[in-house]
């Protein structure tokens, strides 16, 4: 993240000029930056309320929509918001997918084996990942004990089969036995709303009009994305009111798997 001052007033006169003006083609100009996503914001018209200027909705999943389908209208909605002059910045708020190594474990063969199947998580989640076992008291101070394997027993995916576990007779069998491993991209953690599947999306618009007067060129967009299931809105209600953040942006929740509410805003 890179902070730019801009020169007083005076010397940036002309609306070409503007804060808003300069983000947005700052935002096109880093478009063209293909190895990363970049783009440039404004800070919220008040302190310390939000992150920057602009709005924010919950793209949330329902009517039975999986995370894979939802991430395809997610990306789909995205890129024809952005080709929406009247909008810029449009951007989902977590972090790329990232390959992450997958084990698939044969809980049939497993127990043909003679283990139990909540032995075998249990030891591959404090091998690999670690398992907090108390605390105790350290000259003064409360330090917490965790258990979990050396870094030369689970650097690489090899290293799974370096790891046993123990059998209903006491014998030892290794995971290669009844497991195996692959790698595959994924999110780095699973977003929820309300209980239900979300993305977060935030983004600004070019012109500083209140939001509720642009339903057009939010609908339109969230539309056109919805080729396989339908797309509705309601009033994003927070805290039993509905949301401010990010100046004179509201928050807006948009559901898939519904019907459009007549009026309603995004």
């Amino acid at each position: 993240m890179a902070f730019v001052s801009l020169k007083n007033w005076s010397e940036r006169k002309g609306a070409e000029n503007t804060a808003q003006a300069i983000a947005l083609r700052a935002t096109k100009e880093l478009g063209a930056i293909r190895d990363a996503t970049l783009f440039a914001m404004t800070p919220p018209s008040v302190d310390g309320l939000g992150q920057s200027n602009g709005f924010t909705f919950e793209l949330l999943a329902s009517g039975g929509t999986d995370r894979a389908e939802l991430l395809k209208m997610r990306d789909e909605l995205i890129g024809k918001a952005n080709q929406d002059a009247t909008l810029h910045a449009v951007r989902a708020n977590d972090m790329p997918q990232t390959p992450q190594l997958q084990v698939d474990i044969d809980n049939s063969k497993a127990v043909s084996l003679g283990l139990s199947l909540s032995d075998v998580t249990s030891t591959l989640s404090s091998a690999w990942g670690g398992t907090y076992v108390n605390d105790f008291i350290d000259r003064g101070r409360v330090k917490k004990v965790y258990i979990q394997g050396d870094s030369d027993s689970r650097s690489a995916p090899s290293d799974l089969g370096k790891w046993f576990v123990r059998g209903s007779d006491n014998s030892m069998t290794p995971f290669s036995a009844f497991a195996t491993t692959r790698w595959e991209y994924g999110p780095e953690s699973l977003v929820r709303y309300n209980g239900a599947a979300a993305y977060e999306i935030q983004g600004g618009k070019c012109h500083r009009r209140q939001l509720r007067h642009r339903d057009d060129h939010h609908g339109n967009p969230c539309q056109q994305s919805a080729c396989r299931v339908n797309l509705g809105m309601e009033r994003a209600v927070a805290t039993g009111k509905t949301g401010q953040r990010s100046g004179d942006e509201p928050v807006r929740h948009l559901h898939s798997g519904g019907v459009p509410l007549p009026g309603g805003t995004v």
